[in-house]
């Protein structure tokens, strides 16, 4: 018992080292572990005294297991479809200058 109220001393003196590991759990094992972010939000509660700093906490804690699962979400959609055979409008800045082909085209 000795060493969590130990444990629960430094980490009051250091609350936004609690705020930043909250937020870094959150964005590791938010999406992929539910059972870890269960675990993570009673270490939390447990160990933060001030109510503003746990709510704080646990706020960064789930805040950040959305960002991870909306991060996730958008690896996972496919690109969109490059438009193949159709014109495109742009400018460019060559490197080189332009050959003519045997065609007549242009080519750099």
């Amino acid at each position: 018992m000795a060493r969590v109220r130990a444990l629960r001393d430094a980490l009051l003196e250091r609350p936004w080292h609690v705020l930043t590991a909250s937020l870094v759990v959150g964005l590791a094992a938010g999406p992929r572990a539910p059972v870890v972010m269960v675990i993570a939000a009673l270490i939390v509660s447990a160990l933060t005294a001030p109510p503003g700093w746990t709510l704080a906490a646990l706020a960064l804690l789930f805040g950040g297991a959305v960002l991870a699962d909306s991060r996730l979400a958008a690896l996972d959609r496919p690109p969109p479809a490059a438009a193949l055979g159709h014109a495109v409008a742009s400018t460019a800045t060559l490197l080189e200058t332009p050959r003519e082909e045997a065609h007549g085209g242009l080519r750099a």
